[in-house]
């Protein structure tokens, strides 16, 4: 005889499930095949056993009753498996009311043999309230998990909010009533694009009654040439015997004994070439050190450390050097190297006109000013990436240089507050050339403050990254700046078509212009080419998804000087706009096609311009092209170097 009845879990684990299956059967006292077990696990215990009730799944009747009453059954294939278990604290029995599963226990444990079960003639005994129990515990087991499912949610939520960043509305809204109140564009304003009297007016009026007339994809006709369809695309350009000349110098520098007599613009693209291939070194640096250097150009002084700079600086004779270019030189303690070798002469930088380092992140306020009280006749003073300067530094060029100064780059100096120099800028009446990339302090009224004081003389602004910006910006720069010749608006994600309209109708002598990765309609380019694209001569559209056939045909018609254009990831340039372009703008040299996965060899191979290089494709290489458009020789951008009066006077001396 049986003196207790008993349970026994059975786990089977399914092979091609993907969920975790557990089958719980429950034998009073004989386990799977029929025989005794003797086990001891009390009824009473409940939190010792899991019945994973929430990932029982049954195929029909006849298997829950079986797992009910726990009756011998043969299991098949479909039935067994493996899975990862999920979260088993999901599954836990917390979540179950534990007076059903009580009854459910007892209805289990009241339940007797009907028949002698060694005569062979016992069945399980019809049970439909175990049934109907075993059915609440199921629902009642979902629907705790789907508790469990939503707490869990909530719960992550929750831990979100410590982590995220979420945009504040009541300072949108702030900064949309400071906008306002400037005289920001509203959406009433962008409506009324394109009605208000002037060149750019007529342009969009004639680029839709255009684009009416024809379907979008009719208004290109370019069909590729046919005797130019087996060339290969990727066939490089023989170089000039002076490039191999100095590529063979660069590729044996260590050999070099003198530059004494090498040109000063050859010395460049000596150096430029070394710092490409990292062969740059101490002995080329004493090389061009040698005698009296006007120019000392190096564009990576990542390797030059403060012994280095000391010992090869100090015996330099500098009273001829007019530019210093040191980029990149974050190793070097800039403010004792100035120090120490600024001690020996006080005008040993007497006619440095022209002064670059970009990068020198080690370089301080008191390390400039050392620089800039030795050197008076400066007027072009490229300071980008020098994390430690502040507005101190600002006010110290303000200071000593004054309406001298006619270069100015300032971009990524994060410490600079752009309120805070306002002052300051108002001494740099003369300034040409203004960068200011990446300061995010930098605001509408900022710029409305520098226009009014140097926009007549401004030819080249850099406000790239300036999150800030509106088309308030833009207004003031197309009122007061008509002799601009480069802009850089790259990723100004607050302008609209609204702006390149003020740009359109005051600035029209614009050569390079940069509007990457903004949402100016393709109607809306194509105008602003009808009107100011014949001085263009290089145009970046990188990340300009909306750009397409109608600019494509403005750029064709109008842009003739073209020299290079960048439409990188314009996915809506087809193969017959981009040969119209390549065909039209005869002085195109540099193409760049990056993503641009719709071009295809019909037009790269079927175009007629034999001098257009297209970087971007496979197999194609990008260095050889990077320095394709800089000019031989370069000191200031847009003005002569002028000699001020104290050093005249010293001349004369």
């Amino acid at each position: 005889m049986i003196n207790q009845n008993k349970e026994e879990i059975i786990v089977i684990a399914s092979d091609e499930s993907d969920s975790e299956v557990e089958v719980i059967g429950y034998t009073f006292g004989y386990n799977a095949k029929g025989k005794q077990v003797d086990s001891e696990t009390p009824y009473d215990r409940m939190e010792n056993l899991s019945l994973e009730l929430g990932m029982v799944t049954v195929d029909n009747a006849a298997a829950q009753s079986s797992l009910v009453t726990g009756g011998t059954r043969r299991y098949t294939r479909e039935e067994k498996g493996k899975a990862n278990v999920v979260d088993e604290s999901w599954l836990s029995l917390k979540a179950i009311d534990s007076d059903l599963l009580t009854d459910y226990y007892e209805s289990i444990r009241s339940t007797e043999p009907t028949e002698d079960i060694e005569a062979g003639t016992w069945q399980p005994a019809a049970s439909d309230a175990r049934s109907d129990l075993a059915e609440r515990a199921l629902r009642q087991a979902d629907q705790a998990l789907r508790i469990r499912e939503a707490s869990t949610q909530e719960s992550w939520r929750e831990a979100a909010k410590r982590f995220a960043r979420a945009n504040d509305p009541n300072q949108n809204n702030r900064n949309k009533s400071s906008s306002q109140k400037q005289g920001s564009p509203t959406s009433r304003a962008v409506e009324q694009l394109g009605k208000s009297p002037g060149p750019f007016s007529e342009a969009l009026k004639m680029v839709r009654e255009r684009t009416s007339k024809r379907a979008v994809q009719q208004l290109i006709e370019w069909k590729p040439s046919e005797e130019k369809q087996n060339q290969n695309i990727t066939t490089p350009f023989a170089p000039s015997l002076l490039d191999v000349s100095l590529k063979a110098l660069a590729e044996n520098a260590e050999g070099i004994v003198s530059l004494e007599l090498v040109p000063d613009n050859l010395r460049r693209r000596l150096t430029d070439m070394l710092c490409d291939m990292r062969k740059m070194n101490l002995n080329v640096l004493n090389l061009l050190l040698q005698g009296c250097p006007t120019e000392i150009r190096i564009k990576n002084c990542s390797w030059l450390t403060d012994e280095q700079f000391q010992q090869t600086f100090r015996n330099c004779q500098t009273k001829d050097l007019r530019v210093l270019q040191l980029d990149l030189c974050g190793q070097c303690m800039l403010d004792f190297a100035f120090r120490d070798a600024l001690t020996h002469s006080s005008d040993s930088l007497s006619r440095l006109a022209i002064v670059s380092l970009r990068g020198a992140c080690r370089l301080s306020d008191s390390g400039l000013k050392d620089l800039v009280m030795s050197a008076r006749a400066l007027q072009s003073i490229n300071l980008g990436h020098c994390t430690l300067l502040t507005c101190d530094a600002i006010n110290i060029i303000a200071e000593s240089l004054g309406s001298n100064l006619r270069e100015l780059y300032i971009d990524d100096c994060q410490k600079i507050n752009a309120m805070l120099i306002l002052p300051a800028f108002k001494k740099f009446k003369h300034l040409e050339v203004l960068s200011v990339a990446g300061i995010q302090t930098i605001s509408d009224q900022f710029v409305s403050e520098i226009i009014t004081v140097c926009g007549q003389s401004i030819k080249e602004l850099d406000l790239a990254d300036c999150l800030a910006l509106t088309d308030c910006s833009l207004k003031t720069i197309g009122s007061n700046c008509a002799d601009l010749c480069a802009l850089n608006i790259a990723n100004l994600h607050n302008l609209t078509d609204l702006g390149l309209e003020y740009l359109a109708n005051g600035c029209k002598s614009i050569q390079k212009l940069k509007l990457c990765r903004n949402g100016f309609s393709d109607e809306a380019m194509a105008a602003f080419l009808e009107c100011s694209g014949e001085s263009l001569m290089e145009l970046l559209l990188n990340n300009m998804t909306k750009v397409g056939p109608n600019t494509a045909l403005s750029l064709a018609k109008h842009s003739r000087k073209l020299l290079s254009l960048d439409i990188s990831w314009c996915r809506r340039i087809t193969n017959e706009a981009l040969g119209l372009i390549v065909d039209s703008c005869s002085s195109l040299k540099l193409l760049k096609v990056f993503g641009c996965r719709q071009i295809t060899n019909v037009s790269l191979n079927g175009h007629s311009n034999p001098f257009v290089r297209i970087i971007g494709l496979n197999l194609t290489p990008i260095l050889d092209h990077v320095n394709l458009l800089e000019p031989e020789e370069v000191l200031l951008r847009y003005s002569p170097l002028t000699m001020s009066q104290e050093v005249w006077n010293k001349e004369i001396c």
